[in-house]
């Protein structure tokens, strides 16, 4: 498998959980933003529409990236930007490329965004801050918008969390560790894991298909050689 093959496989996972878990992934990322919507409504995945917005055009390739409108309690629209930054070398254009995100659906659609980027590598070295700005002999701007990194958050605080979606981030971080550890021990990050998804079965009464979700993430966040690759989680 090429480099950009296994990119677009890694991004496609990513976009499978959050549209799987969707409402999961709003409570976890943004509380109050998950109070304000009326989830009697499904949220719709404007992924095409998105596409046609897109500041490279389909050369860009990426997969992971992502448009969701949902309806608020007071009758109006939220449109919600997620985007999975999956380098891992400095991007100087990236916060100028957010920028044209919003402003290109702003523009076209003239509706509320949350914007918000999950890094799932460590970016502490070519890490830069999430602000677009412009100044121009006077005409100045400045966008901000929401980061996430995952390599920085605290793992007990993630296996206290009531949200599954804890778990995808959890998963995510172990497979930080996994991308320089030896096959057995990848191995028991992933029993490891396979073992916090079973307790949080049952804390959580996950039904099935989060369950099956879940663990389809964590089984492709951490590959093993074929002979590793034995277990499947229990039927209940």
């Amino acid at each position: 498998m090429d480099k950009r093959t296994g990119r677009n496989e890694y991004d496609r996972h990513w976009k499978r959980v959050i549209h799987s878990l969707f409402e999961d992934f709003v409570a976890f990322f943004s509380p109050g933003l998950y109070e304000m919507i009326d989830w009697d409504k499904l949220p719709d995945d404007l992924d095409k529409e998105f596409q046609k917005l897109n500041p490279d055009g389909k050369s860009r390739d990426r997969e992971a990236d992502g448009l969701f409108k949902v309806y608020l309690k007071d009758g109006s629209e939220q449109w919600i930007l997620v985007h999975i930054e999956v380098q891992g070398w400095k991007d100087t254009g990236f916060a100028e490329r957010m920028f044209q995100y919003f402003y290109r659906i702003f523009d076209a659609y003239d509706k509320k965004i949350f914007a918000l980027v999950i890094y799932t590598e460590d970016y502490s070295e070519t890490y830069t801050p999430p602000r677009y700005e412009h100044n121009f002999f006077g005409t100045k701007l400045s966008y901000e918008y929401n980061v996430y990194k995952i390599a920085e958050q605290d793992e007990n605080e993630l296996l206290q969390s009531t949200n599954p979606f804890a778990f995808v981030i959890l998963a995510a971080k172990k497979a930080l560790y996994g991308k320089t550890t030896a096959q057995p021990t990848k191995l028991e990050l992933k029993k490891q894991l396979l073992r916090v998804l079973t307790v949080m079965k049952d804390r959580l009464q996950l039904d099935k298909k989060d369950l099956l979700t879940l663990f389809i993430f964590m089984d492709h966040m951490i590959k093993l050689e074929s002979h590793y690759s034995t277990f499947a989680p229990r039927k209940s």
